[in-house]
């Protein structure tokens, strides 16, 4: 069967990633798994979760526990996978193959010679993923921690802290934009393959901005991409909190973070973050199989 192109759209959370995708995945040589209840293209989280969450996937067992989990996950359901997949493909060996199928798959019955996947969680997994696609090209954006912050403290209907909890959210969030945007700037400095752009450029110049992105990607131009087919997944579509501006006190502790965070060397940031994430475990967000009504994987 025909390989089809990956495209990766990389970036933390609230940095307009889900805009983005949308917008590639409207056009006709782009395929995505979307759904309405996902804001458009759906998060596979497969790299981070799935791949990490169910060992071997060589060993029967593994094997067999993590598809029967894929297979009910929303991501799964959306693709369309069906139960006799893996027998269909017995050539696959790992778990970047099986994705690279089930995309492949998803390409071939829109017709297109391109699948896009988008997952914050994967932005610092893009080494991994040029290895095991190196024909992928990847997309990754940034927003300033001014533009950030504030999107992130709103999110998804949360009311915006105060006092200590606040300024440890916008310390932790520092930290977090410092380390993602080095890593993407190291990665978009290694070849062709990657486009690194800033958010606030594409919200000012959108349809520049998206020509330039096509032109990367070698596909001609479309007014389809600039149709809304979905919501807007925007932390201030509702009435905003007294609380989601920030502060004058916000602004200084802002400053002195990312001075300090962007001193402290990134492979020490990884290394810390890696080990964060160890402690923490796969922490399954509750969208995952929202579908079959279950917030975990099944034992």
């Amino acid at each position: 069967m025909d390989k089809k192109r990956p495209i990766f759209v990389l970036g933390l959370q609230r940095s307009g990633t889900t805009w983005l995708a949308n917008m590639l995945s409207s056009h006709p040589c782009i395929a995505a798994v979307e759904a309405d209840d996902h804001q458009g293209v759906h998060e596979s989280i497969f790299f981070s979760h799935f791949a990490k969450g169910f060992g071997d996937f060589n060993h029967p067992k593994s094997k067999a526990r993590f598809f029967e989990n894929f297979l009910e996950s929303d991501y799964g359901i959306l693709s369309e996978v069906q139960s006799d997949f893996l027998e269909k493909n017995e050539s696959i060996d790992s778990y970047h193959a099986f994705f690279r199928a089930v995309m492949d798959d998803v390409a071939r019955k829109k017709g297109s010679s391109n699948w896009l996947e988008k997952s914050p969680h994967h932005t610092l997994l893009a080494d991994e993923l040029r290895l095991a696609y190196p024909d992928a090209c990847f997309i990754c954006v940034l927003r300033s921690d001014e533009e950030l912050i504030p999107s992130r403290l709103s999110g998804f209907g949360r009311t915006p802290p105060s006092g200590f909890k606040r300024m440890s959210k916008i310390i932790r969030a520092c930290a977090v934009n410092a380390m993602n945007h080095r890593y993407i700037k190291k990665l978009g400095g290694k070849d062709a393959q990657t486009i690194v752009l800033q958010y606030s450029d594409l919200k000012k110049q959108t349809e520049q901005n998206m020509k330039s992105i096509l032109a990367f990607l070698e596909l001609d131009w479309t007014d389809e991409v600039l149709a809304m087919r979905y919501k807007p997944n925007s932390s201030f579509a509702k009435v905003r909190h007294e609380n989601s501006s920030l502060t004058v006190v916000d602004q200084i502790v802002i400053k002195l973070a990312r001075f300090f965070f962007n001193i402290v060397p990134l492979n020490l940031l990884l290394k810390i973050e890696d080990k964060i994430n160890q402690d923490r475990g796969i922490d399954w967000p509750d969208w995952c199989w929202k579908r079959v009504g279950r917030l975990a994987p099944k034992d």
